[in-house]
Order: C-alpha cells, then sequence, then structure tokens
C-alpha cells in the first residue's frame, strides 16, 4: 500500500502548521503554537480529504484522498474554516454538541 507514505508527510505538515503559530490567522508565528495531538493531526486531514469517486467512504478510497489546501488555512493561499477543540475530554456517557459559525 502506498497509503503509509502519501499520509505521512501531509501528517508532518500538519504537525508543523500547529507548531510553528499559523492556527488561527494562518501566518507562521502569527499565533501562539499548539502541539497537536495525533487525533487533531487526524481529524484535519479527514476533514479536508476529497472523495475519490462518486460514494462518499469506501473499501476502494477510504475517506478519500489528503488535500492539504483543503484541510488548512494559509493566509491568502486557502479559503478553509478551521476551528480546533483539541485536548479537551468527553467522558463515558457525555456528549457536547457544536454549531458552525
Amino acid at each position: 500500500s502506498m497509503a503509509p507514505p502519501a499520509v505521512s508527510v501531509p501528517a508532518a505538515l500538519v504537525r508543523d502548521y500547529f507548531k510553528k503559530g499559523y492556527f488561527p490567522a494562518g501566518v507562521e508565528g502569527e499565533a501562539k503554537p499548539i502541539q497537536p495531538s495525533g487525533a487533531l493531526v487526524k481529524a484535519v486531514l479527514m476533514n479536508g480529504a476529497q472523495f475519490v469517486s462518486a460514494a462518499p467512504y469506501g473499501n476502494s478510497q477510504g475517506f478519500g484522498r489528503i488535500s492539504l489546501t483543503k484541510s488548512i488555512y494559509i493566509s491568502g493561499q486557502t479559503d478553509v474554516a478551521l476551528d480546533v477543540d483539541d485536548e479537551r475530554f468527553i467522558e463515558d456517557g457525555e456528549s457536547r454538541v457544536y454549531t458552525k459559525k
């Protein structure tokens, strides 16, 4: 499978995006660096994935093709609306509702 090498570089770039303070302004150093969890990196990549075929998910495409331009906001280059809620834990039986702005 070519999935591991195809995912490892974008995952490292997403991790650097947060560690270098790009979030939320889309400009390096504009914000406090974040130490992203593995779950956050995975969620960002999955959220920006593009479908390969008409069906949204399947054995032949998984969650789709990674697209960094659809995953992270870079000022003047992408139009991604990104909101991060990392390191908040939900206990068994607890739920949390998020409303899109």
